[in-house]
């Protein structure tokens, strides 16, 4: 029995359209697997450096991942919940809270996470920090923009208020005051900071490289797909099998 070919032009033009798409999608998340790589090694060299100050800070054009010290304040009656975060399979918030320093300026400090109530209403008692803090902690600059279904508006504002993403201009414009462009995330231990564990990347680079596998593995058994029906390979391997293949 010979190897034939005969093309089933529905399954050549399918895979035609899709292996090329399936190929670049398994390439794309394994560049992607390699940036969050670059991210991490740049986060963790970072956090060796010593602290700056905040006006040190101002003189510093690449501010991503750098360690920083504060002192001042917290601005208890206006927090911002960051919605949608989960630690340990467990829903839950980030708690930003501003901070007034001591020079009068207004930082966004993110505490770290809160578990939420089973009840959507019932949101988090968040503990106040009332006597003047020094705290230290890590310039956060995300490596994504976030993503929303939907733009952010504000129509009716009540503290703390719940928010699905970070919009500094937004947020200075609901507490009308001016705030440092840039979120500063507490490190554990620092004055007021809740559960924090802080990761620089959202998604580990190794879920990035099982979600090329993913896409690798459907291109492997589309081609194979392929070949199978657009062959009589099957046939032929039974042929080879029982000792009559190629006559």
């Amino acid at each position: 029995m010979k190897l034939a070919l005969s093309l089933n032009r529905r399954v050549t033009a399918l895979a035609v359209l899709l292996l090329p798409i399936l190929l670049s999608l398994g390439v794309w998340q394994l560049q992607r697997a390699e940036e969050k790589r670059a991210i991490e090694t740049r986060y963790m060299a970072r956090q060796q450096l010593s602290p700056l100050t905040l006006g040190e800070l101002d003189n510093v054009s690449d501010q991503a991942f750098l360690p920083i010290r504060l002192a001042g304040r917290f601005d208890n009656r206006h927090s911002f919940l960051l919605d949608n975060r989960t630690r340990e399979g467990r829903p839950g918030y980030e708690v930003l809270t501003p901070l007034l320093t001591g020079d009068g300026r207004w930082v966004l400090v993110n505490r770290g996470w809160i578990k939420a109530s089973p009840i959507r209403q019932d949101l988090p008692v968040i503990p106040p920090i009332e006597a003047r803090v020094e705290i230290s902690g890590t310039v956060y600059i995300p490596p994504d923009e976030p993503f929303l279904l939907a733009e952010q508006t504000f129509q009716t504002v009540e503290w703390p208020l719940v928010v699905q993403a970070v919009e500094i201009d937004k947020f200075a414009a609901l507490l009308d005051r001016a705030l440092f462009p840039q979120v500063i995330r507490l490190r554990q231990g620092s004055a007021g900071a809740l559960q924090v564990g802080w990761q620089p990347v959202n998604t580990q680079p190794q879920k990035h490289v099982a979600y090329a596998v993913q896409w690798f593995a459907l291109a492997l058994g589309l081609a194979l797909w392929f070949v199978f029906a657009n062959t009589n390979l099957w046939q032929w391997l039974n042929a080879v099998r029982r000792g009559h293949g190629g006559n």
